[in-house]
């Protein structure tokens, strides 16, 4: 069974009605009177008059549907159908009436005159709703989202909490691989909704597999921040793979002489700056810069430590000055109990070497950090990295 789908079904609806000025004064007690007794009126008016009926009572009732049209409404869409017989609204008034595939049948008939009655569009997303067509819904969600400009703030929300549910990662990744005008909303969104993350990365690797590549790079990288966050290492890992292939699958640091510009951190190196310190990549060198008296984290990536020992290797341009402290510091990212103690490695000469061991611990990912700072009454610095690796010993 689909998880809230009728509350989204209903909030839809309720959101999509209440825009309409219409709507106030039709809830009145005294409206539906004051409807029936205006005289004459051609079809376009007696439709407004039904669907503004049926919307009174939706707006009463909840946001749901009523399983019969009121008599008064029946009787203004049936007026309005025999002078304009293709009028959407009057057809769908009229599918009230009906029972079963009936109803359904003539609302598909009013989803074809026009996609941008919300009255048809709704029942037919409710509908879909109640028989758990996934394929359906999107269908007519994706309908909303073309023929409403205002519809976005509301409909992209629900998509995003939708995706909760695990069987709309198929149906939706057939969506977004087609590139909607939606979809850059819709991914805007997903990174910043934590219980949606998970399914957005699978969802994420469907679409690819599909060959969707327009996803912009900015939102791929949130996404990969995001399953960080969540300490969800190994899917934002598998995530990067797809994104960005490399025959180096055995390197444990990404980009580890400096030779590309990072991209999806922090799985490629993280680049911190501020107006006193900081961080870039250029000339195939990690460049950090730092005011007097100033420095902290300048660069950061997550790195995964295989069960044995390693050799890490640091290569600058020459040796670091002496009123500056730089280090490299490796501490555990999961979320685990009993964390190993972090690891410290000062930088001072222009090669530094040190077998670090990953073996006993209960850790395998980690933060690779370079952190500095000018001392108390220093020039500030400049310094180049050549060369972070970690090799098997």
């Amino acid at each position: 069974m689909l998880k809230n789908s009728a509350i989204w079904s209903i909030a839809l609806i309720l959101s999509l009605l209440s825009g309409l000025s219409s709507l106030g004064a039709i809830t009145k007690n005294k409206a539906p009177e004051i409807a029936m007794s205006i005289w004459p009126l051609n079809g376009f008016s007696s439709k407004s008059v039904a669907a503004n009926l049926v919307k009174s009572r939706i707006a009463k009732n909840g946001g749901k549907f009523s399983n019969s049209a009121s008599p008064s409404a029946a009787t203004f869409a049936i007026r309005a159908f025999e002078s304009e017989p293709l009028t959407p609204e009057a057809i769908a008034v009229i599918a009230l009436t009906k029972d079963g595939d009936a109803q359904r049948g003539l609302m598909e008939q009013a989803f074809a005159l026009s996609r941008r009655e919300e009255l048809v569009t709704g029942w037919l997303i409710m509908d879909s709703g109640s028989k758990d067509s996934i394929p359906s819904i999107l269908r007519y969600y994706d309908t909303v989202l073309r023929t409403n400009s205002a519809a976005d703030s509301l409909v992209v929300p629900l998509m995003v909490q939708a995706l909760e549910n695990d069987n709309f990662i198929g149906p939706l990744s057939i969506f977004l691989s087609k590139t909607p005008p939606w979809a850059g909303s819709f991914w805007r969104r997903v990174v910043a909704a934590p219980d949606s993350v998970d399914n957005a990365a699978e969802l994420r690797k469907a679409t690819f597999n599909l060959g969707e590549t327009l996803v912009a790079k900015k939102r791929d990288s949130e996404l990969i921040g995001a399953l960080v966050r969540r300490y969800e290492f190994e899917t934002a890992e598998e995530l990067y793979g797809l994104l960005k292939p490399s025959k180096k699958s055995q390197e444990v640091i990404r980009n580890s002489e400096f030779t590309s510009e990072p991209d999806y951190p922090p799985l490629n190196w993280q680049l911190i700056s501020n107006g006193e310190y900081g961080a870039s990549i250029g000339a195939s060198s990690l460049n950090l810069s730092a005011a007097p008296s100033s420095g902290g984290t300048f660069a950061r990536q997550i790195v995964r430590l295989p069960k044995k020992t390693m050799e890490l290797r640091v290569g600058m341009a020459e040796k670091v000055p002496a009123d500056v402290t730089l280090y490299l510091e490796i501490s555990c990212a999961a979320n685990i109990k009993n964390k190993p103690n972090a690891l410290k490695i000062e930088l001072r000469d222009a090669t530094t070497t040190q077998k670090i061991s990953n073996e006993k611990s209960n850790c395998e990912y980690y933060w690779l950090s370079v952190i500095g700072r000018s001392r108390e009454g220093g020039n500030g610095f400049d310094v180049m990295i050549d060369q972070i690796s970690l090799s098997p010993v």
